[in-house]
């Protein structure tokens, strides 16, 4: 889905002046990775210390897969000169990596004895997205934000877009989740994640377990001006 690009968007608050490379990095190592670990925690798609290295290395090449398709759909984009994708998948591939970031650190609980024994579990094709994975992610990176089109602010600003509308894919709210499954598409199921006592609610692909929007989901408007 192309992305609409509105200069009337929402506002985000909180960045008044110069916002510095410095700044953007404080943001993506602070809310930035919080906000992307509670969406795959709240949607079921976390990761603690009770998964199995197995279990683990799974997580690691899912991910993988998803991180190089932000990289090629950023790539493309790049191609096409299309600067609305290339902002979103620019921010798009930071999100996805930041929680391969999260399944490697968990990766390192487990021995290299371990580590190798579990590969055994995975096609030599799977495994090999560990390897493409480090040399896509720069050329994708550096595809998409070109030179100097993005500022550190214009990516913040959009950045906070994309998660806050992302906010919309998961709910704790009983009565809108009754809402989604009144209105789920065939292939589709409500996938609840208990935290705290608490429970978190979000569709997925029955066969894929991937999240899907809800019926009332609204695209979000990017901001390039």
């Amino acid at each position: 889905m192309v992305k609409k690009v509105n200069s009337g968007t929402k506002k985000v608050t909180g960045v008044k002046g110069v916002f510095t490379n410095e700044d953007l990095q404080k943001y993506l190592e602070g809310d930035f990775k919080q906000f992307v670990i509670d969406f795959n925690n709240r949607c079921g798609k976390g990761v603690s210390s009770e998964h199995t290295c197995s279990q683990v290395l799974q997580l690691v090449i899912d991910q993988n897969k998803v991180v190089i398709e932000e990289c090629l759909e950023s790539l493309t984009a790049f191609q096409e000169r299309n600067t609305t994708e290339r902002l979103d998948g620019l921010i798009d591939v930071y999100v996805t990596k930041t929680m391969l970031d999260e399944f490697m650190l968990a990766l390192d609980n487990f021995s290299d004895e371990e580590i190798t024994q579990a590969s055994l579990n995975f096609s030599e094709d799977d495994l090999l997205t560990l390897q493409i994975v480090p040399q896509l992610l720069n050329p994708a990176i550096i595809a998409a934000q070109g030179v100097n089109i993005f500022n550190p602010k214009r990516f913040y600003i959009n950045a906070e877009l994309i998660l806050e509308n992302n906010r919309m894919k998961y709910t704790d709210d009983h009565d809108k989740m009754l809402t989604w499954k009144a209105n789920l598409e065939d292939g589709c199921q409500i996938k609840t994640t208990t935290i705290d006592e608490k429970d978190w609610y979000c569709i997925i692909f029955t066969e894929t377990g991937k999240i899907k929007k809800p019926f009332d989901f609204e695209p979000v408007v990017l901001n390039l001006h």
